[in-house]
């Protein structure tokens, strides 16, 4: 549903806008359409059946549930939900001289042609693992900062909005050796029992928030801030530095990416792993099995699960498997703290929302 008063996207059943709190009945359900792929010109500059303002050509609907399968231990799905007319998130998986690749991309709601910034960052990221040879945690840094410059240079109205965003979570296994760097709140999960753990660690104001002190976990769960995210990639956030991790997968396990549409109705590992069911169905049952779960908990927002089914090659002889966080350059345990707390924010509810400043929280800042 789509505000006709501050233009803000609410979920269809919504009586009255969170933003502004104007009557919701009256407000039509959104559909968003592609750029335009002859002009370029925004997903907003069309009419009402599709066709482009600038040049006339008709618009085609962006997809709303991808299922990709590599093998059987290599597969991902990704789906709009119940509640978005489109589906904002995008994926990229693949296999490239024996290195596996996952991406997984989750579109900022509020900002313009969110489907089309996670698309670009997604494709982004995949063209540049593909080419490079460098060390994994290089080539991870260099991808990210791919898929920024390709959102950062996707089309945008000044007037209508924040420029086209998107969270990042990209991983690359080698042997028993998983990397992960990511940007936001998009999340990876290694499932493998008693060893089972989330991997990163959220670029959002409730972490920095309670790292800092000021209020308990459950204090901040429930402020209208507890969504925020402070790193994400777009024209407005600065060339990125995302935070990096490497994990020791010398055991059999699942590596799971997801974006939020996901953990925010199941965020322990232990659950996580209980859902996505056993290794042997295959990894495209297991990635349908979390959708699905999402779907049924609620979908309030775009659901995307990418799943590889782990098997132990050989021991590591090289150290790698030792975890390392990198949070701006400097090496920490992802255990023991979260990045500070930056001043330029987006705000969340379930999807990414409208642009905030920190300290003032009050709406309209």
């Amino acid at each position: 549903m789509l505000c006709q008063n501050c233009k803000a996207d609410m979920p269809p059943d919504d009586r009255f806008c969170e933003e502004c709190g104007s009557p919701m009945e009256d407000a039509p359900v959104v559909e968003t359409l592609s750029p335009c792929t002859r002009c370029g010109a925004a997903a907003s500059a069309a009419d009402e059946e599709g066709f482009c303002n600038e040049c006339g050509l008709r618009r085609e609907k962006l997809r709303e549930h991808t299922e990709i399968v590599i093998d059987v231990a290599f597969a991902g799905v990704t789906d709009q939900g119940k509640r978005h007319a489109t589906n904002e998130d995008n994926m990229a998986i693949a296999e490239h001289e024996g290195v596996k690749i996952l991406v997984v991309c989750d579109g900022v709601s509020s900002s313009q042609d969110a489907a089309a910034a996670s698309r670009a960052a997604a494709t982004g990221a995949l063209e540049s693992l593909r080419a490079s040879t460098e060390p994994a945690e290089k080539r991870l840094r260099d991808a990210v900062r791919a898929a920024w410059r390709g959102v950062a240079q996707l089309p945008y109205t000044m007037s209508e909005g924040d420029p086209p965003s998107t969270t990042f979570v990209a991983a690359l296994v080698e042997g028993n050796c998983a990397t992960v760097a990511w940007a936001g709140d998009s999340r990876a999960y290694w499932l493998a029992g008693d060893s089972s753990k989330q991997l990163t660690v959220d670029d959002s104001w409730l972490n920095d928030i309670v790292a800092e002190g000021k209020v308990s976990y459950e204090e901040a769960l429930h402020s209208e801030n507890a969504h925020a995210i402070t790193k994400w990639l777009g024209a407005d956030a600065g060339e990125p530095e995302p935070c990096v991790v490497t994990h020791d997968l010398s055991q059999p396990g699942v590596l799971l990416l997801c974006s939020d549409g996901l953990w925010n109705y199941a965020e322990e590992p232990a659950k996580v792993e209980e859902l996505a069911g056993s290794q042997e169905q295959g990894a495209i049952e297991m990635a349908r099995r979390l959708v699905d779960f999402a779907n049924v908990a609620g979908g309030r927002d775009n659901i995307t699960a990418a799943v590889y089914i782990h098997t132990p090659v050989s021991p590591l002889t090289d150290g790698r498997g030792s975890e390392v966080v990198h949070v701006d350059g400097v090496e920490s345990d992802p255990s023991a703290s979260v990045p500070p707390a930056v001043e330029l924010v987006k705000r969340k509810r379930f999807s990414l929302e409208r642009l905030w400043f920190l300290p003032n929280f009050q709406k309209g800042t």
